[in-house]
């Protein structure tokens, strides 16, 4: 079995200090929240900070604001972050937290993508690893993100149809943003 270099996780239990790792991806979005904390960030050795909303679209204006979705060069620069942990910090036990607001969509996909890049023949195997870190089966992957993914890594769509057969949450969420174009 894989053991998954990044792994995702909401933002609560970064702030709360519950996460220590060699690295963090901080996924935000560009209109911060009046519940937002300070990150801990002694907790983590290096950090890369993220900003844009959990669509998989370039934009959307939804009730006349106008929100931000993952570019791709949001995902390459995750994925250069992730492999250059990787590079620092060798050992299997190395952990990378990736975290945006609930730890389901658009850090499951960015921890997903890099530790894809880490393992690129590997789909299937990389997906099963990181959904054992998932009990309640609540990650369902941000769709853009694992388009910009299946391009930056050349997999052929390989990463989205690997999630639809084994993730559940997965079809379900891209299928509710298909029936909202």
């Amino acid at each position: 079995m894989i053991q998954p270099l990044a792994l995702p996780y909401p933002r609560f239990k970064i702030e709360d200090g519950d996460i220590k790792a060699e690295g963090l991806v901080s996924i935000n979005s560009p209109t911060p929240l009046p519940t937002d904390r300070r990150i801990p960030e002694e907790n983590f050795g290096k950090i890369l900070k993220l900003t844009f909303d959990d669509i998989p679209y370039t934009t959307l204006v939804k009730n006349g604001v106008i929100l931000i979705g993952p570019t791709r060069e949001d995902v390459e620069n995750a994925i250069a972050f992730g492999l250059g942990i990787r590079k620092l910090y060798p050992q299997d036990t190395t952990i990378l937290a990736v975290h945006c607001f609930a730890g389901k969509s658009r850090s499951a996909a960015i921890a997903l993508a890099i530790n894809l890049a880490i393992n690129p023949t590997q789909i299937e195997e990389v997906i099963s690893s990181l959904l054992q870190y998932d009990p309640n089966s609540q990650m369902c992957f941000n769709p853009r993100i694992i388009a910009l993914a299946d391009e930056i890594l050349q997999t052929g769509g390989n990463i989205d149809k690997q999630l639809h057969k084994l993730c559940p949450p997965y079809r379900s969420w891209k299928r509710y943003w298909e029936n909202k174009a």
